[in-house]
C-alpha cells in the first residue's frame, strides 16, 4: 500500500536536493556557496536531468511491481494521518521551491527582477504547520487499521479541554495574536495527548514491574524516545 508514493517522495527529496546545490553553487541565486566562476553549475543540472530521467523510467518500469492489493481499512486511522502529514509537507515543499523559483522565472520571461518576501511564506506555510501540529496530537491517538468514532472521541476530549483552556488563560494573561494562540493551544493539546500517552504506558509497565511511577516513566522515555516526542 502506497509503494508507489513513497518511492515518489523519495525520488523527489533526492531531486530537490540536488536542485538546491545548483541554484545556490552555479550563481543562479547569491549564496554565500556560490561559485560563480566555475562550471559546477551546467554539471548539477545534467546531474538532474539524468537522476530525473532514470528515476521515472525505473518508477514507470516496475509499476506492477509496486502495485500493493492492500487499501485503507477506514478514513479514520493512523495511515490516513500519516498520508495528511506527508501530503502537508509536500505542499510546505512546493510553496518554499515556488517563492524560490518563481523569481527567476518571471526574470527570464519578462526580464524583471521580482523579489517574495516573508508575508508569502507566512501566509501559505503557517496554516499547513498548524495543520502539521494538529496531527501531531492526533496521529498517536489513532490506532492501526480502523478507529472507532467513539473511541477516538473519548481519547481526544481530554486533550481538546486542555488545548482551549490553554487558549483562555493567555487571553486572560493578555495575548492577543492570533498565531501564537493557536500555536500554544495546539502544543498544549499535543503535550496533553503525549502525557496521557504516556500514563497508560507507565500504569501498564508499573502493574507489570511493581516499580515506581518515576522510575517507570523515565526507563520508559529511554527505552522509546521517539513514541513520547523526545
Amino acid at each position: 500500500m502506497l509503494k508507489t508514493w513513497t518511492l515518489s517522495l523519495i525520488i523527489a527529496a533526492f531531486l530537490l536536493s540536488i536542485l538546491g546545490t545548483f541554484l545556490t553553487r552555479s550563481g543562479v541565486l547569491e549564496s554565500v556557496h556560490s561559485f560563480t566562476q566555475s562550471s559546477v553549475g551546467p554539471v548539477f543540472l545534467a546531474f538532474f536531468g539524468a537522476v530525473l530521467v532514470a528515476s521515472l523510467g525505473l518508477l514507470f518500469a516496475r509499476s506492477r511491481d509496486l502495485e500493493a492489493p492492500g487499501a485503507l481499512e477506514s478514513s479514520i486511522c493512523r495511515e490516513t494521518a500519516f498520508l495528511f502529514n506527508n501530503l502537508f509537507l509536500v505542499a510546505i515543499t512546493f510553496t518554499i521551491l515556488l517563492g524560490t523559483i518563481f523569481p527567476l522565472i518571471a526574470e527570464a520571461a519578462q526580464g524583471s527582477q521580482i523579489s517574495i518576501g516573508a508575508p508569502y511564506f507566512n501566509r501559505l506555510t503557517v496554516p499547513i504547520g498548524f495543520a502539521l501540529l494538529f496531527l501531531m496530537g492526533v496521529g498517536p491517538v489513532l490506532p492501526w487499521g480502523a478507529a472507532r468514532l467513539e473511541e477516538l472521541q473519548y481519547r481526544l476530549l481530554g486533550p481538546v479541554v486542555v488545548g482551549v483552556g490553554a487558549v483562555l488563560l493567555l487571553l486572560l494573561l493578555g495575548m492577543r495574536g492570533v498565531g501564537a494562540l493557536v500555536t500554544f493551544g495546539l502544543a498544549a493539546f499535543v503535550l496533553a495527548v503525549t502525557l496521557a500517552h504516556m500514563s497508560v504506558d507507565v500504569r501498564v509497565r508499573r502493574r507489570n514491574t511493581g516499580e515506581r511511577f518515576t522510575i517507570s516513566a523515565r526507563r520508559l522515555f529511554r527505552a522509546n524516545p521517539r513514541r513520547y516526542g523526545g
